[in-house]
């Protein structure tokens, strides 16, 4: 008895230095943030099965089970800090004798032989635990007279399974093995020590993730109530809720999935589909599903229908052919639904948002006739989206006060005892309107109702109105920036972590200059003496692009006669950026810069990319230069005359920002200098590409940019305003564009089947609906053409009036919301015709003018190297994974880049508008300002029509 009570405070105290904890693939996908907490869990083994089926479910997961190895490994030299320290063990069972298990056995699945390998470590590390400690033993009855084993045996140290897979816990404790649940440790070890580990525990069960489904929960609760056959497929789905509901004996919000059994049967004789949910911007219930086919537009409206599914999820539907039976059956199913709180944040109080493409149609505008529009529901979710990172949430404080009141009156019968205060169910509001509401159990609910928090979703089951999950960590009070700054950053999944030591020792020290070694290259041209100059945006530090426009000696033997030669000068990054380094594999993780209103999230470190790679004035640098010929004549480039690459080393004479060029530019009369002459050939060639451009069909839309005047101080906004747009603006822009479809044409003429291009693609007739109202709202429904991007062009330099200045820039902002999204791609993924981009009207185009911000601009600068024999292809296919792709999987490594640099875009693009609506609002916030605006949208609730409207005009003070 005496010897139990000393190990449980061993346990309670320093056992934890004694504890080794093995642990599986279900706490390293759900439970990190307890296993990552400094104090918990000292001696953590995570065993190779574990780590690759870990990166097979979830890559987020693996890479941060991976960082927690890695830096443990880095900190093993640091003997003053062993004691605190934490230590994670990878262990290659699959490769060591006493620990393979080989194949699974007949009838074994391969999670259960996964779960055996797991066991089989325990059991060897507990034989090798017990032999060190039998000899320690020995050792110490050879030193000490009277020695007694019992002293020991306390203090050996002890193997431990942390499972939440309860087959798993079962089956190694009849095998005689100590397993425990993540909770269950939790509260045995570590939860009177330190009480904030309880609220981290996730509340996931083998029910809710063990297959992706419920069929553990829907075979222990209801195995004696009924039978399913696939001939009774039909009846099943109509009465699992029920069933499940009185087998539980409880509530019950949603009907349950169907099982993989039944939905690949139903997927099999047509009657399922499946595809990807993507919420309305204003609400969790009301969702369109991509199921692979342009000509089908199905539509998911209602809590009951959406049965659990969230943005981003992959799901089975079934197409509704009978609306009215449906919402009977609905209504019927529904057995308690005075008990469901508000689900989501309330719009208007209402409970589900009509879109606006569906409320478009149906207040005048037809369908397009290859379109079908279909009514779905959920069935199954095949995949989770919920992210890992967590939801930025607040309490919904009235909900949790009623909660409160409720658990008081039911005897707090939701309510545990954790080594603490009592935890209490309080509900979450996201910031995000496509996510439902989250519950959450917390210790902590009067500490952080002021708070901007984390949270994480766990599971949702059908006996639950709300998504389950568990509190991570608070990010600051509501309100103020820094707390909601970190909050959009989460929300976009945008890192803003420092970079590691390993990434900074690759960045070359400075200070840093051109050497002999550089200048002496055979293939790189000394360029120094060229008159080259940058154009940005006041305050630029990481200049990426120069340009050049010189007058020189036609080159077919004429003499006398001149031409203009045009040149684009990019910061020649990849020669410090090397594939398979530590600071490539961070650069493709994070994929871009992302640009806030008050800092930058660098993809680089700085000294590369404020320094050693920036184009600054007066200094030497490496670039990658392309030049043109242009003809005097027409002010374009030479059609006989093909783009000449070549890497090189400038001088760039001057760093303007765009007034300054634009005022040289206009001082004709005064400013005559080589450096003003060079700029107005540069400005007279964009002109002539971008009419070049406009007649073949490039559109100009409308997107404008606010800008900022932060307090040097606070970085509280001073003032806002539009972004004014110069010529100056335009003419880098046709630059950069020119470039970039030179580049574009060259890598895919020699890598036809894996160069990286940015296609645009038409957008589809659907997309056009809410821009098709608004003019037949307006009476100008002749003038607007969508046939093609030329005919939509023209129709939007028509559609102007005399009385109103504003309305053509109006009805260009609602064009833009109805045009695709542009994405990188590989060649091979695509035929040729579809690599087109719509809004430049362009066959070709990729990025190449920024490789200090894109990565994607990095892998097109080396395939552009190895198309000019700089390098050898197969320096430009290492991959961070596997080292080096073969030849016949160069389309698969192309697209696996695409896919993650379209993923960081498109996460840089909405935490940088999020950054600015952050600032404009607190602009606003404690200001009385009356301004004249325009009524862009109208969007109504329930039986209400949404319409769109670009003719009201109206004063408000905000």
């Amino acid at each position: 008895k005496s010897m139990t009570t000393k190990e449980n405070n061993n346990n309670n105290n320093i056992g934890n230095d004694k504890i080794i904890y093995v642990v599986d693939a279900n706490v390293c996908l759900h439970q990190l943030d307890v296993v990552s907490h400094p104090k918990a869990m000292r001696n953590v083994v995570v065993c190779t099965t574990v780590l690759e089926e870990v990166r097979n479910r979830s890559r987020n997961a693996y890479e941060r089970v991976r960082r927690l190895c890695l830096e443990a490994s880095s900190s093993t030299g640091d003997k003053t800090t062993n004691s605190g320290r934490k230590n994670f063990f990878v262990f290659s069972n699959e490769f060591h004798k006493d620990t393979y298990v080989g194949e699974p056995k007949k009838g074994e699945s391969a999670n259960d032989r996964n779960d055996r390998a797991i066991r089989e470590v325990v059991k060897f590390y507990q034989k090798v635990v017990g032999l060190c400690s039998s000899n320690k033993h020995d050792g110490t009855k050879q030193k000490r007279e009277g020695g007694e084993g019992s002293a020991g045996k306390a203090a050996e140290a002890k193997v431990i399974l942390v499972s939440d897979d309860r087959g798993n816990v079962l089956k190694a404790k009849e095998e005689n093995l100590n397993a425990m649940s993540v909770r269950e440790v939790v509260n045995k070890h570590f939860a009177k020590s330190f009480p904030e580990l309880v609220d981290l525990c996730s509340t996931r069960t083998e029910e809710c993730f063990g297959a992706n489904d419920n069929e553990i929960a829907r075979n222990n609760y209801a195995k004696n109530t009924r039978t399913t056959t696939k001939a009774s497929i039909n009846k099943t789905e109509m009465n699992s809720k029920k069933s499940n509901s009185t087998a539980r004996g409880g509530f019950t919000a949603f009907p349950e999935h169907l099982t993989k059994a039944q939905y690949d049967s139903g997927v099999s004789a047509g009657r399922y589909k499946e595809g990807k949910i993507r919420c309305s911007p204003y609400s969790p219930f009301s969702a369109y599903v991509d199921v692979g086919d342009d000509t089908l537009d199905v539509k998911i409206e209602g809590r009951h229908r959406m049965n659990r599914a969230m943005e981003g999820d992959v799901v089975g539907i079934e197409i509704i052919e009978d609306e009215d039976e449906e919402e009977e059956r609905e209504k019927d199913d529904v057995n308690d639904d005075d008990n469901v709180v508000s689900l989501a944040p309330i719009v208007n109080a209402s409970e589900d948002v009509a879109s606006v493409d569906d409320a478009s149609a149906k207040a005048g505008a037809e369908m397009p006739p290859s379109l079908t529009e279909l009514k779905a529901k959920v069935v199954r979710i095949v995949k989770r989206n919920w992210r890992d990172r967590g939801y930025a949430c607040a309490l919904d404080i009235e909900s949790c006060a009623d909660l409160a009141r409720k658990q008081h009156e039911n005897s707090n019968e939701n309510e545990t005892e954790d080594g603490g205060g009592r935890a209490k169910r309080v509900l979450c509001v996201p910031n995000d309107r496509k996510t439902p509401k989250i519950r959450i159990n917390t210790r902590h609910a009067h500490q952080i109702a002021s708070q901007r928090i984390v949270v994480v979703i766990d599971a949702w089951l059908a006996s639950s109105p709300y998504p389950e999950g568990h509190f991570v960590r608070a990010l600051g009070e509501i309100g103020e920036t820094a707390s909601e700054t970190a909050a959009l950053l989460l929300e976009a999944d945008v890192d803003d972590r420092p970079f590691a030591p390993a990434v900074h020792k690759c960045v070359p020290p400075l200070p840093w200059k051109v050497t002999e070694e550089h200048i002496e290259e055979p293939k790189r041209e000394d360029l120094r003496n060229l008159r080259v100059c940058s154009v940005d945006p006041p305050g630029c530090r990481d200049i990426d692009d120069a340009l050049s426009a010189v007058v020189v000696p036609k080159n077919d033997g004429v003499e006398g006669e001149e031409e203009i030669e045009i040149g684009v000068h990019i910061a020649d990054v990849t020669t410090f950026l090397k594939p398979g380094t530590p600071m490539d594999d961070e650069a493709l993780r994070r994929g871009t810069t992302t640009y806030l209103v008050q800092r930058r999230l660098d993809m680089l470190p700085k000294p590369l990319t404020e320094d050693i790679c920036s184009l600054r004035a007066d200094v030497e640098r490496l670039a990658f230069s392309v030049f043109w010929r242009v003809d005097p004549a027409t002010m374009l480039p030479r059609k006989d005359v093909k783009p000449r690459f070549t890497k090189s080393i400038i001088k760039s004479s001057k760093a303007l920002t765009y007034q300054k060029a634009q005022e040289i530019i206009d001082d004709e009369t005064n400013d005559k200098s080589d450096l003003a002459n060079d700029l107005r050939r540069l400005r007279d060639v964009s002109k002539a590409l971008r009419a070049k451009r406009m007649e073949q069909g490039a559109l100009t839309l409308a997107s404008p940019e606010v800008r900022f005047e932060l307090d040097d101080e606070t970085s509280n906004p001073l003032d806002v305003s539009l972004y004014i747009s110069r010529e100056t603006n335009k003419m880098v822009e046709e630059m950069m564009l020119l470039a970039n479809i030179a580049v574009a044409e060259r890598i895919s003429e020699h890598y036809p089947s894996f160069a990286l291009l940015r296609r645009h693609p038409e957008p589809r007739e659907k997309m056009f609906l809410p821009l098709l109202e608004t003019v037949k709202l307006l009476g100008l429904e002749n003038k607007i053409n969508c046939a093609s991007n030329k005919t939509l062009a023209e129709s939007l330099d028509a559609c102007v009036r005399e009385d109103d200045p504003y309305f053509n820039t109006l009805l260009r902002l609602q064009a833009t919301r109805c045009m695709s999204t542009a994405k990188y791609c590989s060649t091979g993924s695509f035929p040729r015709n579809e690599l087109y981009h719509y809004g430049l009207a362009s066959p070709l185009y990729t990025h190449f003018t920024s490789p200090i911000r894109r990565y994607a601009d990095v892998i097109v600068h080396r395939l552009l190297s190895a198309s000019l024999g700089l390098i050898s292809i197969d320096e430009v296919l290492i991959s961070s994974v596997e080292k080096k792709v073969a030849m016949d999987n160069t389309n698969l490594f192309t697209k696996e880049i695409a896919e993650t640099c379209n993923a960081r875009h498109l996460a840089g693009q909405q935490a940088g508008r999020a950054s600015a609506e952050l600032h404009t609002l607190k602009f606003f916030k404690d200001r009385t300002t009356v301004a004249e605006a325009r009524v862009f949208q109208i969007r109504g609730n329930n039986n209400n029509k949404t319409t769109t409207s670009t003719t009201t005009t109206t004063t408000t003070t905000t």
